[in-house]
């Protein structure tokens, strides 16, 4: 079987002077992040605002998790127990 669906989280990032551009690319982390950010770290300062699913950010969405799995007939406690 496949699902198909998407989950958009609106992320606002703020205006950054050159330094800061110059200084968050030294950290390394815009480099090895997928979207050159991320919310837990060097980049979080520039990030004053989320919309939506947090965990879409940071990774893989676990409401979309948890209902993609629903869908294939299996429970949330069954999809911890797998692992």
């Amino acid at each position: 079987r496949e699902i198909a669906d998407r989950v958009t989280t609106k992320v606002a990032f703020s205006q950054l002077t050159d330094d800061e551009i110059e200084d968050y690319i030294e950290t390394g982390e815009p480099l090895h992040v997928a979207g050159g950010f991320t919310l837990d770290g060097f980049g979080s300062p520039f990030i004053p605002s989320i919309e939506g699913d947090y965990t879409n950010v940071v990774g893989l969405s676990m409401p979309f998790l948890r209902s993609a799995m629903s869908q294939l007939g299996y429970s949330w406690p069954d999809v911890r127990k797998m692992g």
